[in-house]
């Protein structure tokens, strides 16, 4: 979603794929959430900053992998979940289109429902942000807005993103900027305006388990058949969603009881 991640965790591990097949491996790194994707339609916050640094990636990728051993024409881009995204965004953007050949998506898409937002939508989240923080957060001037919250330290942005939206929802996305992208995902595949090349396309199967596995580990140890209690759900309910409003866990908990052995 936008939100999380880094190459390092062990489920980007690729020393398996780099020992069983002749390929290098490069895994970028990119900002997130309001770090990457905070929009104010101004010169000094175009927004979309998170795609900036993997297209500046992409561009060393290709001036630079012959020095590994790589081949600058045989590049593929691969990403998962928000990461397919990104890669679908790729194939969409007229910068970023030249500098790979084929593309992997896996998980995602650029017309995922929650992959793009309005302009207005990413403006008012991050008028929202401004105000949970304490900085001014006046439409009509947001100099003001933008010098206090560059002054915020990471952290603080980052605990007070999810307070900006409602339910179901990741707060700070990619947008049309009219330079990245230049018009709406939908639209670019009905025009047939994107790269012509090989795609590989899937999905995980019940993805979620990462999640579970790796926030608590303390309710799922490796023993088979493990039981829950209902205070251990609930639990599990308030650590994997710490961000969702109560009508939200509310309505994660309704839908996932087992109302007959509740």
């Amino acid at each position: 979603g936008f939100y999380s991640g880094t190459a390092t965790l062990d489920v980007y591990d690729a020393k398996i794929l780099v020992s069983e097949e002749k390929v290098v491996y490069v895994s970028m790194q990119y900002r997130v959430a309001s770090l990457g994707f905070l929009f104010f339609d101004t010169p000094d916050v175009p927004g979309n900053a998170g795609l900036f640094d993997q297209l500046m990636a992409l561009q060393w990728v290709k001036d630079n992998i012959a020095y590994f051993g790589g081949n600058p024409h045989n590049i593929t881009l691969f990403g998962e979940s928000a990461g397919a995204v990104s890669v679908s965004l790729h194939l969409l953007s007229p910068l970023s289109r030249n500098l790979f050949s084929q593309a992997i998506m896996q998980s995602g898409a650029a017309t995922a429902p929650w992959a793009i937002i309005s302009r207005e939508e990413s403006i008012l989240r991050g008028i929202r942000l401004a105000e949970a923080v304490h900085c001014p957060h006046s439409r009509t001037d947001m100099g003001p807005m933008i010098e206090c919250l560059r002054k915020k330290s990471p952290d603080e942005l980052v605990n007070n993103e999810w307070g900006t939206l409602g339910i179901c929802e990741f707060p700070f996305v990619p947008i049309i900027d009219g330079s990245f992208l230049d018009e709406l995902p939908a639209r670019s595949l009905a025009h047939q305006n994107f790269k012509k090349t090989n795609l590989l396309m899937g999905s995980n199967t019940e993805e979620g388990y990462y999640f579970i596995l790796y926030y608590l580990t303390e309710l799922f140890p490796k023993e088979e058949n493990v039981g829950i209690s209902r205070e251990q759900y609930l639990q599990a309910v308030r650590e994997l969603n710490p961000y969702v409003n109560d009508v939200g866990r509310q309505a994660i908990v309704f839908e996932y009881t087992d109302w007959l052995n509740p």
